[in-house]
């Protein structure tokens, strides 16, 4: 039965996962002052978009609090699916591992009766096979999945999105050669509970699988810290504007190497799923 339930568990999370959609910008968006300062521009939309938001290549269409976009959900991850997206990477750390316990317990069974002979009924060559294979296979799911789970939880703890990390390790490298002066990031409140509840809502929220975080995606706290009516990220100085559009809304189209940029680990902006052409 508990084996059941967490398969169940699994299905439900993966598929709202997968069908909620992450929330796009309202069309047409008018942004109020609030917003107007601190808001940029799509050019694949040709309109403007709230801060935090990114234009996927894949979803073609801009995204709320993009974090990523998800391969195995063929989603990105925004405003709308972000506690989703936690619940079913939470339901596979937990589902696979209570599979391998067992896998485990079972091996341990095999091991005690090898002596025994291979026709007896309780030692079947396919079982031995099987949990073979799936002991193994089990522990690389929980390896990998519980690396992003990790990730994305630390992220959360500073009210960072993942696209966030990648642009603040440029930004914080581009301070230390003073190409760009000091500036911090806006969205982290200090602690993590803070940072938990600004990004995810109350914490009852955080266990009912229906439940959204709350906000509308497009307003976020600033710490005090945060430059007033300055957007994140600040404007690239390798960027160099090309020529000036003749539409009056659109700004400057710019030459930069912001896409071609990697962060440690090799990532870069087109990797979380940004298409850097509307950037």
């Amino acid at each position: 039965i508990r084996h059941r339930m967490y398969v169940l568990v699994i299905w439900l999370t993966y598929l709202l996962a997968i069908l909620v959609p992450p929330g796009s910008p309202p069309r047409p968006f008018n942004p109020d002052p609030q917003l107007v300062k601190i808001s940029t521009f799509c050019r694949k939309c040709n309109a403007v978009k709230p801060p935090r938001a990114h234009h996927c290549r894949i979803c073609n269409t801009c995204i709320l609090r993009m974090d990523h976009h998800c391969p195995w959900t063929n989603n990105c991850v925004g405003h709308r699916n972000l506690l989703h997206f936690i619940r079913f990477l939470l339901s596979v750390v937990f589902g696979t591992s209570s599979v391998f316990w067992n896998l485990c317990g079972r091996i341990r069974v095999l091991w005690e009766a090898r002596h025994q002979p291979v026709y007896d009924d309780d030692v079947s060559l396919s079982e031995i096979i099987a949990t073979i294979v799936f002991t193994p296979a089990s522990f690389f799911v929980i390896f990998t999945v519980s690396l992003l789970t990790i990730r994305t939880l630390w992220n959360l703890c500073e009210n960072v999105t993942l696209i966030e990390t990648w642009e603040r390790e440029r930004v914080e490298g581009q301070i230390r050669r003073g190409r760009l002066a000091p500036i911090e990031f806006p969205y982290d409140l200090g602690g993590p509970y803070d940072n938990l509840v600004a990004s995810l809502g109350p914490i009852w929220r955080w266990f009912l699988p229906w439940t959204e975080p709350h906000g509308d995606g497009m307003h976020f706290e600033a710490n005090e810290d945060a430059t007033p009516n300055t957007p994140w990220p600040p404007t690239d100085p390798d960027e160099i504007p090309a020529y000036q559009y003749v539409e009056r809304h659109m700004p400057p189209m710019v030459v930069g190497i912001r896409h071609k940029w990697q962060s440690w680990e090799g990532e870069r902006l087109e990797d979380f799923g940004v298409d850097v052409e509307a950037e």
